[in-house]
């Protein structure tokens, strides 16, 4: 299978770190500078580098992996789709929630399928979770807290509003209301609020079943070593508190369990592209689908229309979008 990195970034190197484990696999890097590409095919042993997108995907091969800003998402995997390849889109996938329906019809026009490495639902603290919920293992869940905040200055292309989408919550908070959405409960609707900037947000949810969740994102919030923190889901018959990023777990209730999730592909990356393989080659549904990419694009944009209100008018009589305008809570 003759994989096509389109990007040579730090997304390149993660995947291949994977990749390059299975046998079948070729990879093929592809840059605006060729010197670049080379130096990834040489750290990862591929088969070939080439210094322009064009020239790649004129060649042969199977499947693109979209890895450069997030600007040039959509275009790109347009691209790769016309040239006869399945396609893997980097994380924000695209600039607006729209764009997944352009995607979602040039896919089914070309016969191919897209998919977007949003590795945070493929986590295995995600997976412990998301067992014990729908296992009723906590009883009914009331609340779900989430701290994701943490110190990171945004630098090269994520400085760059019109590369990297925005504000921090376009580039990381996606991540987390992913995250969020993935314990097995339907997410009806989300609230955003800011505090003096936008490096800082609170995000409420509410979940089909009832419970109410709240996102702690920051990125100008200091953790302790640089980001470690405590996060939550609480239900009438026992909780679970965990470390974010899935060092460990502690579930009590009718009996205790401690895990180590970090110790079983903490990130999530190579559960993520197991599946994406085994969709590819039988044509099995993944896991994380295109209708959820749209999904936390659209918490996203809610998050940020809500929060514009919040700060132009403090003292408005609602907090909340109009739920009777396209801007109001997420139904999904």
């Amino acid at each position: 299978m003759k994989i096509l990195f389109l990007g040579c970034g730090y997304a390149s190197r993660l995947h291949s770190g994977i990749l390059r484990s299975w046998s079948d696999v070729e990879l093929q890097y592809a840059s605006r500078d060729a010197s670049r590409a080379e130096a990834r095919r040489k750290e990862f042993g591929g088969a070939r580098s080439l210094g322009s997108y064009d020239e790649a995907l004129a060649q042969r091969g199977d499947i693109a992996v979209v890895a450069t800003v997030p600007s040039t998402h959509l275009s790109l995997t347009l691209a790769a789709l016309h040239s006869g390849r399945h396609v893997v889109v980097e994380k924000p996938a695209f600039m607006h929630a729209s764009d997944a329906d352009v995607v979602r019809d040039a896919a089914a026009a070309s016969g191919r399928r897209v998919f977007v490495a949003e590795n945070y639902p493929y986590r295995s603290v995600a997976g412990h979770i998301r067992r014990m919920v729908t296992g009723g293992d906590l009883g009914d869940v009331r609340l779900v807290s989430i701290n994701a905040t943490k110190r990171q200055d945004a630098q090269g292309w994520r400085a760059d509003r019109s590369l990297g989408g925005g504000d921090p919550l376009f580039e990381g908070g996606v991540h987390w209301l992913s995250f969020a959405a993935s314990f097995g409960m339907e997410v009806e609707s989300v609230h955003g609020f800011a505090t003096s900037g936008v490096d800082t947000s609170l995000v409420v949810l509410t979940y089909a079943n009832g419970a109410v969740g709240s996102l702690a994102f920051s990125w100008e919030l200091r953790a302790p070593f640089g980001g470690l923190r405590l996060s939550k889901v609480q239900g009438t018959h026992g909780a679970i508190t965990f470390e974010s990023n899935g060092l460990a777990m502690l579930a009590t209730g009718p009996r205790l369990q401690v895990r180590l999730p970090a110790l079983s592909d903490p990130t999530g990356r190579r559960a993520m592209w197991l599946d994406f393989l085994r969709a590819f080659r039988t044509g099995a549904d993944t896991h994380y689908t295109l209708d959820m990419v749209q999904r936390d694009l659209r918490m996203v944009e809610l998050c940020r229309t809500q929060r514009r209100e919040v700060i132009d008018d403090p003292l408005g009589s609602h907090p909340f979008a109009d739920q009777n305008q396209p801007n109001g809570p997420l139904t999904v």
